[in-house]
């Protein structure tokens, strides 16, 4: 599996984890919601290819629990892991954008059950999963280099990801990170204090309204 001690793979994933590059990109597909998830998705399926190696390649003697196959996958394979998850978050902006310029200007009554299913879905998903790399900061198994990579992205978009959520689900991810500053890195207090500030919105305008 590439690997980043390879300087050839480290410069590959820096790229992937720099999301004004991807925003820079003049290709058509990158304006069309579809295209671009199709190149979300084959990004993730990279990720992927990491855990699958891991589940058919394990490490000897690592443990058999949830906790233990978790910690050795992370020391294994977390600094490509943490990478496209980065990725994931810059990609997941971009479509936001796009669903916001698709559906926000219509009405409610004006879309279809299935336009509406489809957004409910995409703001769902788009919630977990970014509630999930803020989390990764109560995490016991990221390093320290990880978690910067991880929340750093999700402080990049933290005002998109949040104006999705209702603000009960807002007030529930501070909740759920209150207790992360005790022995928080110096490292990354910049990027949690980004991310908890939308967090203390009120409003629920835009996406948030046809969730």
């Amino acid at each position: 599996m590439p690997r980043m001690y390879d300087p050839d793979v480290a410069a590959l994933f820096a790229r992937l984890t720099d999301g004004q590059i991807f925003y820079q990109a003049s290709d058509t597909a990158l304006k069309n919601v579809a295209q671009s998830t199709a190149i979300c998705d084959q990004v993730n399926d990279l990720a992927k290819m990491y855990y699958d190696f891991h589940v058919k390649h394990p490490r000897p003697f690592a443990g058999t629990q949830p906790e233990q196959l978790q910690a050795a996958l992370l020391e294994d394979f977390g600094d490509e892991i943490s990478a496209f998850i980065a990725f994931g978050l810059h990609c997941n902006a971009h479509l936001i954008g796009l669903m916001e310029a698709e559906f926000v200007p219509r009405q409610t009554q004006e879309m279809s059950v299935s336009q509406s299913l489809r957004v409910r879905d995409f703001v769902k998903s788009s919630i977990v999963a970014y509630s999930g790399v803020v989390q990764s900061v109560n995490g016991p198994h990221w390093n320290v280099q990880q978690k910067k990579v991880l929340l750093e992205a999700a402080a990049e978009h933290a005002v998109a990801h949040a104006r999705l959520m209702p603000p009960f689900l807002r007030q529930f991810l501070l909740n759920s990170i209150a207790g992360a500053d005790a022995d928080l890195d110096p490292s990354l207090a910049a990027a949690l204090l980004i991310i908890r500030r939308p967090l203390a919105m009120t409003e629920c305008v835009g996406l948030c309204e046809l969730f």
